[in-house]
């Protein structure tokens, strides 16, 4: 879903796979990666993906290398 298919009513509480894919390969080139917090409401499982998505992502930055 893009955030221009959500309905005014609604709000957004999680980020999406165009995100995750985008935020991905900016903390794979990162040599330092700084994280300030959860991608959405992470408490709930249904909203818990782009969370889950970024900390494997810091994971294997930190695998190859990475400040995390």
């Amino acid at each position: 879903m893009s955030i221009a298919d959500i309905p005014e009513d609604w709000i957004g509480l999680d980020i999406g796979p165009k995100s995750v894919d985008l935020f991905k390969t900016q903390i794979a080139g990162a040599k330092t990666v700084f994280w300030n917090g959860p991608m959405g409401v992470f408490e709930k499982p249904s909203f818990a993906e782009g969370t889950k998505a970024m900390a494997r992502a810091i994971a294997d930055a930190t695998d190859r290398g990475a400040k995390t």
